[in-house]
């Protein structure tokens, strides 16, 4: 993997996650992950992967063109798109006008959970879970038996899903041009893990943390 600095990378924004750099002629972004994701070697390799095969895919998504590392840090260089807003700052900004981008993610929702995926590429959403299971020691032993009981009622499917579903994984460009971004959690599985995702997102996380991702 190539080491490099940040000589020639100007900072644009930063977050709890990631802090974000462009180059002088403003056509790459470097995303460097912060030791609050804990990224390591292999993460970064495997998003990476994961980016590239979504990228083959009929969604819009930045190309992503490299990973590397940054000092002790490991990021992505990946394609800049110009005037870029996540949905949850143009709703914001632009309150009296979220009906527009409420159903402008709603349509590139239902297209990418339209999208066939080669399941021999992409992590299986149960198998996700229930690999996450075994170390989730805020259930006790009959709420994790009752939650394997869930999935096996729910239906199997090969379509792409997000995991991290919510707005501000969504961006436009100055045109309203919609763009998958934050790719290491895409997956297969049945629509409903990502609605129900949402639903968690908009109704049980506290208000700080939604307000910190939705720029409330």
């Amino acid at each position: 993997m190539r080491e490099i600095t940040l000589d020639g990378w100007k900072l644009f924004s930063s977050r709890r996650n990631s802090k974000n750099y462009l180059n002088d002629e403003q056509t790459l972004m470097l995303k460097v992950f912060t030791s609050f994701t804990k990224m390591n070697e292999e993460g970064i390799i495997k998003e990476k992967e994961i980016s590239d095969l979504v990228y083959d895919l009929d969604i819009a998504t930045p190309r992503t063109f490299e990973a590397v590392k940054v000092g002790n840090q490991f990021g992505l260089i990946t394609e800049y798109i110009s005037a870029k807003k996540s949905i949850s700052r143009v709703i914001s900004e632009c309150y009296d006008n979220k009906e527009k981008y409420i159903k402008l993610f709603a349509d590139f929702s239902h297209k990418i959970h339209n999208t066939k995926v080669d399941k021999k590429k992409f992590p299986n959403v149960k198998k996700l879970i229930l690999d996450g299971l075994k170390d989730a020691y805020f259930f006790d032993k009959q709420e994790k038996e009752n939650i394997k009981s869930l999935l096996k009622t729910i239906p199997d499917t090969d379509y792409c899903l997000l995991r991290d579903f919510q707005f501000s994984n969504v961006i436009v460009d100055g045109n309203d041009v919609p763009y998958l971004i934050d790719l290491g959690t895409v997956c297969y599985g049945n629509e409903d893990f990502d609605l129900a995702f949402f639903y968690y997102f908009t109704h049980y996380i506290e208000e700080t943390a939604i307000n910190h991702v939705l720029h409330l």
